[in-house]
């Protein structure tokens, strides 16, 4: 018994959404991860800091404020936020905040990790429990900031990497690349 399927291929600057539900990816999990290059300077002095695909240095004595835009599926439930770092600065740490902007009104704290340590060791700290958890991008942008206190002073606490984690409970489209070869309709 053949079984009748309905396709719907959407171009999308050069590359093809095929909606379909024998094509649609089951429920699962998802990851993104965040190189310390993704972070920009956002608030504090813009002069003192290095950043590579290594690490984010901060190196100023004025505090400062790193901003990284987040995007993730339309119905994701955000499960783990993780910070790798290194941190040689006592008493101070730095905090990663996981924010959910509303457009000319403000933001609320979904997750946030803080640093602790000592120096020449590498940390991780997650956080997994996320409030507002479920993400809306018709309402909301989502970020990350990486806010570092005033009194650190060179290479005292660096950012390594950033991890997400989340889950989907719907089926995403697939994505399909150098479609112009393989599908036509029939």
């Amino acid at each position: 018994m053949k079984k009748n399927v309905h396709l719907a291929m959407v171009p999308v600057f050069g590359v093809a959404l095929l909606l379909g539900s024998s094509l649609a990816a089951s429920p699962g999990h998802g990851y993104v991860s965040f190189s310390p290059a993704a972070f920009a300077p956002a608030y504090g002095g813009f002069t003192d800091y290095g950043a590579s695909e290594a690490s984010l240095s901060h190196l100023s004595t004025d505090p400062m404020v790193y901003l990284a835009p987040l995007n993730l599926p339309q119905g994701a439930t955000v499960t783990k936020l993780t910070l790798y770092y290194n941190d040689g600065l006592e008493p101070g740490d730095a905090t990663l905040n996981l924010w959910r902007n509303t457009p000319g009104t403000g933001h609320v704290t979904m997750a946030n990790v803080s640093t602790s340590g000592y120096a020449g060791y590498t940390y991780f700290w997650s956080d997994e429990i996320i409030d507002y958890a479920v993400i809306d991008n018709s309402q909301y942008t989502y970020s990350l900031w990486w806010d570092v206190p005033g009194n650190v002073g060179a290479d005292t606490i660096e950012l390594l990497g950033v991890f997400i984690e989340y889950s989907y409970s719907t089926s995403l489209p697939a994505v399909l690349r150098n479609f112009s070869s393989g599908l036509r309709g029939r």
